[in-house]
C-alpha cells in the first residue's frame, strides 16, 4: 500500500494503527529522491541504446525537472522524441509554463464541461454526422480550450494519439 500524498485516503498509516501494522508485519518502504546526476546518467543511457541525439544539457533539463522521480524523467525523455527517433526541443519540461503531460491527457479524455452552450457550440456540433452525432455529440462545450490544453501540453497532436 502506498502512503504517496496524493493516496492518503488508502494509506496503511491513516487506516491501520502502528501496533496492528506490526502484527501484522507490514514492512516499510521508502524511496528518496534520485539526485540529477544518476538521473542524468540513467536517461543518457537510455537515449544512447534508443540511439537518440540528446545533448548533454537536454538530459540535465529534463532531470532536473523530473524532481528526482526516475518515472517522470523516463517519461518526459519519451515524451520529448518524436516518431524519427530525434529529439523535439518543445517538449513538456517547464512546469511553471507547461502542464504535465499526463495531467493535459486528463483534461483531454475528462473534459470537465462548462454549464452552458453557445450558439458556437451549437453550430460545431451540428458540423458532425448524424451517425457521428449519435456517439460523440455533446450537449456543453469543454470548460478548457483544448487548443491551449494542447499549447500547454508541449505535445503535438501525434504523441498524443500516441499516449
Amino acid at each position: 500500500m502506498s502512503d504517496v500524498d496524493s493516496c492518503w485516503y488508502l494509506s496503511p498509516k491513516r487506516i491501520l494503527p502502528a501496533n496492528i501494522r506490526f502484527q501484522l508485519g507490514f514492512d516499510e518502504l521508502s524511496f528518496n529522491a534520485s539526485a540529477t546526476i544518476f538521473l542524468s546518467k540513467a536517461l543518457r543511457r537510455i537515449a544512447s541504446l534508443l540511439k537518440v541525439n540528446a545533448s548533454p544539457s537536454q538530459i540535465k533539463k529534463i532531470a532536473e525537472n523530473s524532481n528526482g522521480d526516475i518515472r517522470t524523467a523516463i517519461h518526459n525523455l519519451q515524451l520529448c522524441i518524436d516518431g524519427r527517433k530525434k529529439f523535439n526541443e518543445i517538449c513538456p519540461l517547464h512546469s511553471s509554463t507547461l502542464v504535465d503531460p499526463y495531467h493535459s491527457l486528463g483534461k483531454l479524455l475528462y473534459a470537465k464541461r462548462c454549464d452552458k452552450a453557445d450558439s458556437d457550440w451549437k453550430k460545431a456540433e451540428g458540423k458532425l454526422k448524424i451517425a457521428l452525432r449519435k456517439i460523440y455529440s455533446r450537449d456543453f462545450p469543454p470548460k478548457d480550450d483544448v487548443s491551449e490544453v494542447l499549447d500547454k501540453s508541449g505535445m503535438n497532436a501525434d504523441k498524443v494519439t500516441d499516449l
